[in-house]
C-alpha cells in the first residue's frame, strides 16, 4: 500500500488550518427564542459569507398542561441586502423564516405550515447556557491550475470549513503538584 497520498493529504490539511482565517462573515451562532407566544426555539447556525445553514428545534405547550417537543429541522438560506435572511427547510420550495439577521439576533416571521398567508413572529437571540460552547469558524478556499500560466489547464479546488471551540470556552487544564 502506497502511503504517499495519505502523507500529502495530511500535510495539506495541516497547512490549510494555518492558512484558514476566522472572519466575522464566517461564524457560528447558537440562538434561543420564540415563535409566537407559546413555541420555544433553540437553533444552531453557521454563516459562511451570504449563506446560512443549521438547524432548529422547537417545543410548545398546549392548554398549559402538556409539552410537545418538535423534531430537529435542518434549514438553509441566504443573507441578502440589508441583512435580510430567508431560511427554508431542506427540501422545501419556499422559505419558512423571513427576517433580519444581526450579529447576535434574528427577528422576523415564520410561515405556519400548510397555511398560505399565516405567519407568526420570531425572535431569536444568541445565548450560550452552561454546558454549551461558542465556536469559531475558519474557512479556506483555494484553486490552482495543473499547469501554471495556462488558463485552459485543468484545475483543482480545495474548500475547507473548520469549526473549533473558542479559546475561553474550554476549561483550563488541572495541574497537580
Amino acid at each position: 500500500m502506497n502511503i504517499k497520498p495519505f502523507i500529502l493529504l495530511g500535510f495539506l490539511f495541516v497547512a490549510t488550518i494555518g492558512i484558514a482565517q476566522n472572519n466575522n462573515k464566517a461564524s457560528y451562532h447558537r440562538m434561543e427564542g420564540s415563535i409566537g407566544n407559546n413555541i420555544e426555539v433553540t437553533s444552531n447556525f453557521i454563516r459562511l459569507f451570504d449563506k446560512v445553514e443549521g438547524n432548529y428545534q422547537y417545543k410548545f405547550k398546549e392548554n398549559d398542561a402538556t409539552t410537545f417537543y418538535g423534531k430537529m429541522l435542518e434549514v438553509e438560506g441566504k443573507i441578502l441586502k440589508s441583512d435580510s435572511l430567508y431560511l427554508k427547510e431542506y427540501g422545501a420550495d419556499e422559505a419558512s423564516f423571513l427576517g433580519v439577521w444581526n450579529d447576535n439576533s434574528y427577528h422576523g416571521k415564520w410561515k405556519v405550515p400548510g397555511e398560505d398567508n399565516d405567519y407568526m413572529e420570531v425572535l431569536l437571540k444568541e445565548y450560550y447556557p452552561h454546558g454549551s460552547l461558542p465556536f469559531k469558524v475558519y474557512y479556506m478556499n483555494s484553486e490552482e491550475n495543473l499547469v501554471n500560466g495556462n488558463n485552459n489547464s485543468p484545475s483543482a479546488t480545495l474548500e475547507l470549513t473548520f469549526i473549533y471551540p473558542e479559546n475561553n470556552a474550554l476549561p483550563t487544564p488541572v495541574l497537580d503538584s
